[in-house]
Parts: structure tokens; sequence; C-alpha cells
């Protein structure tokens, strides 16, 4: 398979320009998944890339030892033998004093998700990629790797092959993906996370239902557009969400607004009217009583703390505001890229 690359692209739009990450374009169509040595992540560090940094792809890092941090989004999480993060496209991640870290990394668009069984993808997807709580991890043990280990070995020499057929190739990466994923679902430690409590109809409703906040949060604040679209009453899907997120459906709603809220403050200059009314508030003022609700401290408080003053990120690096002026929401996705001069 011929080397597959990530690009950054210096993209104008409306007289603002942005850097981002993504698939190289001649690979843009093409069955692209990487899998590589865990260590390139310090290599991208030493290189001056140690800022906060996203890839618009899914992404599972899985470190058989080392320590270290892992910040994702506003959240840090200590890295450990057998620890397992996966994230969804458009994750804002960093690492922090990682030492003699091995594993690999492995990335991929949503086609290869695509390609799962519909029930197991709903699954995969909802618990592992778009969970309503931070972010998922679990932890591998030293037993369950060594069963593992075929179908890593299995990808990592398919991803030194040259493919003609594309098509036949996305399928067998597919195929080896969900054996690894479900192999992780059976064998893997995942605390609060367990997917022991996974029933088919109930939990098609609610992975459906966090899909759409994913999709619709800046459109759609209220409970009531999205029990319309499911089909199900408020009652009913707040029973859903307490039992696979011990939360209610509102407040899955807001996190996810509150994440795309601290984004903005933490990543550019954009006024807070501005990223109320871009996040579907008409009254940015109920916007900033919703954001002190649920962070204890207004937008601009939060703003000043997180911008204040650098933070070590270890072997000498500090954590700096990327140098933006602006930040560019694309899509309901969330924040895509940095804004440049």
């Amino acid at each position: 398979m011929e080397k597959q690359t990530l690009e950054t692209k210096k993209i104008v739009h409306n007289n603002i320009s942005y850097l981002q990450y993504d698939l190289a374009k001649d690979q843009a169509n093409t069955s692209f998944f990487d899998i590589s040595d865990i260590n390139t992540i310090k290599d991208l560090r030493q290189e001056g890339l140690q800022e906060m940094h996203f890839l618009n792809l899914y992404s599972i890092f899985w470190f058989y030892s080392g320590a270290g941090t892992h910040i994702v989004d506003f959240d840090e999480y200590e890295i450990g033998q057998g620890t397992v993060f996966f994230l969804s496209p458009k994750r804002i991640r960093a690492y922090r004093n990682l030492s003699n870290v091995e594993g690999v990394a492995m990335c991929f668009p949503e086609d290869f998700l695509l390609k799962i069984d519909n029930e197991l993808q709903g699954r995969i997807k909802t618990k592992m990629f778009y969970p309503a709580n931070g972010f998922a991890h679990c932890k591998i043990s030293e037993a369950a790797k060594e069963k593992m280990m075929p179908i890593v070995k299995l990808m990592q020499e398919a991803s030194a092959l040259q493919y003609e057929d594309k098509s036949l190739q996305a399928s067998y990466f597919a195929s080896l993906l969900s054996l690894l994923l479900i192999d992780m679902i059976r064998l893997g430690e995942w605390g609060d996370s367990s997917f022991s409590n996974v029933s088919s109809d109930s939990f098609q409703v609610y992975a459906k239902f966090v899909q759409m906040v994913e999709d619709y949060y800046i459109e759609h604040h209220a409970v009531k557009d999205y029990i319309e679209k499911l089909g199900v009453s408020q009652t009913t899907l707040n029973q859903y969400t307490q039992q696979y997120a011990k939360t209610t459906p509102l407040k899955i709603i807001n996190n996810r607004i509150i994440l795309e809220a601290k984004r903005l403050l933490r990543y550019s200059t954009t006024r807070t009217k501005q990223i109320a009314f871009y996040l579907g508030f008409k009254d940015d003022s109920y916007f900033i009583k919703l954001f002190k609700r649920n962070v204890g401290m207004s937008p601009v408080e939060f703003r000043q703390k997180r911008n204040s003053r650098p933070r070590s990120l270890g072997n000498g690096y500090e954590e700096r505001p990327p140098e933006v002026k602006r930040a560019l929401p694309l899509g309901p996705g969330g924040l895509i890229v940095f804004l440049i001069n």
C-alpha cells in the first residue's frame, strides 16, 4: 500500500485563512487507514507541534507501556500500561510528559465504521467514539494484549502492501478493525463505560440520539426537537439516557454546546456575543447564564483563566494559545481549524 499521509491545508474562506489537518488530496477518496508506532507522537512534539491539535479522522491510541498525560479538549487523563483512548474526529488533543511510551496509533475515516454491521456499528460509535460523558478509554491487560496482537500484526503487515483494488483493501482493513474493536469490548476493562448493559432497541434509540446531538446541537437546543424525530416520549428518552449515560437528555445537549463554547473561547478571540449567535442563541445573556451554570464561571472569566499564562508541557515546552485571530467553526461537527494571520 502506498504511504498514506496527512497534509496541512491553507484555505481562504470569506477573506479568512486557516489551517486544516486532513487527508492528502490524492488520498481523499481512497481507503485511508494508518497504523503507526505511537512514538511518532513524541516526534511531532519535538518538531514544534506540541500545541493542541486535532485530526479530522477517527483515532485509537493504544499505549502498551509508558507514562504521561493525554489532554483531550479540557480534560486530562493519565497514560499507563495498556491504556487505550478512542477519539472521534475534531477532538482537540495534546500530550504532556510522555515517558518511555510504546504502542500503536490508528487513524481512519468514518467509511471504515460504516462497513461494520449496523448494530455493532451503533454500539462502537456511541460507546467508544461519542460517549455522553467525556471520551472513552479502557485498559487492556497483558493477557488480553497477547490475544489481540495477531490482529494488530496483520494490520501492520497489510499497511506495508500495495493494493490495486482499493475496495478490497478497505474491506480487509474494516474486517480487521471490527475484530480488534470486538476484542477490546470483550476483553478491555471499561469501568463505568461497560458494554454489558447494552441491549438492542433501547440502545439503538439512545445511540441515535447521541449522534443527532452531535449533528444538530447548534440548531436544536430543546429535547422536544429530538424526540419528534426519534419517535419516543421524553420520559422514555430520559430512561434510556439514565440507563446508558447516567444523565438527562438536556444535559447531553448542553454539554455539547458548552464544549464548543469552551473551544471557541480558548482558541479564538471571537467575542462572546458572536459565539452565542453562532451556537444558536438569539439572546447572548441566556448563553452566558447557561455557560456559568454549567462551568461555574462566566465565558469572559473562563477565557481569562485559560489564557492568562502558559502551562508547562514538559521537556522544555510550554502550552500557548495558537497565534490566531479568529476561529472558524465549519459545520455541525465542531471546531475544525485554527485560523492564522
